[in-house]
């Protein structure tokens, strides 16, 4: 089934292979269908005539809801862009207001990229929208920083974690299955907001790209038999090749700019001016 719907801040197309094809070709139309992203509405339509002899199932209303391997009460995954410029701004005051309101403080991991300033300059970008809030700089650069109790006692106690973007492998090599990520993990069922950007947002799949070679990472696997690229380019072939690994049976593309919110029962939405693509692999023996 092909589904697209529509929220109030931005738009999922979701579209699943036919039986007989695969994948890899059905990720290549994908510049296609989301045209608008680069070309406006005349390329998407001038596109549409151009698929429209391919094999698809008609298009119905639907949410996205994914499956969840590890409880949480809210995780975003932000596609990228500069909080200094106020690219994130809507995001990162939805983000705020979920917070609990008996913790105001964000632990704020820089593991992917390696840079302490990182949580200065951000902290004082969230106090400006809420003065409530205070941003703590949680040390995990390296293995025996994960194991660091002081870390694991910040990341329990606040009321959302925000990881920073960077390179995938920096944080895949330290965090996954660390004690930092359990503690994580047990914070997130706790009612503490998860949130993630650019590559750390990319990491919470099965798998994640390897950004120091052509290959996949293995990822935090907290979404099930889930892909996702970040700084989402159409254009590129980075969603085509994580969706090629059998166990991604959905494959998401979020573009800077725009966040996907899943909630405790995995439903999701949409924040930020753009729209996301949601790919599907057909059930097996169809």
């Amino acid at each position: 089934m092909t589904g697209r719907f529509v929220t109030q801040l931005g738009e999922v197309i979701e579209r699943q292979l036919s039986g007989n094809e695969d994948p890899i070709a059905f990720h290549e139309r994908l510049p296609q269908r989301v045209g608008r992203l680069r070309g406006g509405r005349d390329r998407e339509q001038k596109n549409e005539k151009r698929i429209s002899n391919r094999p698809m199932h008609s298009i119905t209303s639907r949410p996205l809801t994914l499956s969840l391997a590890t409880p949480i009460h809210l995780l975003a995954l932000i596609g990228g862009g500069e909080f200094s410029f106020g690219e994130t701004r809507a995001i990162d005051e939805m983000l705020l207001s979920r917070m609990p309101r008996d913790r105001r403080t964000i632990a704020f991991l820089p593991t992917a990229s390696g840079s302490p300033e990182y949580a200065t300059h951000i902290g004082k970008y969230f106090r400006e929208i809420d003065p409530t809030v205070e941003t703590i700089n949680v040390p995990v650069y390296r293995g025996r920083d994960s194991r660091r109790q002081k870390n694991l006692n910040v990341i329990a106690s606040a009321g959302m974690v925000y990881l920073g973007g960077g390179v995938t492998n920096n944080l895949l090599s330290t965090l996954r299955k660390s004690a930092a990520e359990v503690a994580m993990r047990e914070a997130a069922q706790n009612g503490v907001v998860i949130a993630a950007i650019g590559a750390a947002a990319s990491s919470f799949g099965t798998h994640a790209p390897d950004m120091r070679g052509e290959g996949a990472l293995p990822g935090l696997g907290w979404l099930e038999r889930t892909v996702v690229d970040t700084a989402f380019d159409p254009e590129d072939d980075a969603l085509r090749r994580l969706m090629s690994l059998p166990d991604a049976d959905i494959g998401i593309g979020i573009p800077p700019r725009v966040a996907l919110v899943i909630g405790h029962d995995g439903a999701t939405e949409i924040i930020g001016e753009g729209r996301i693509a949601v790919f599907r692999k057909p059930p097996s023996g169809l």
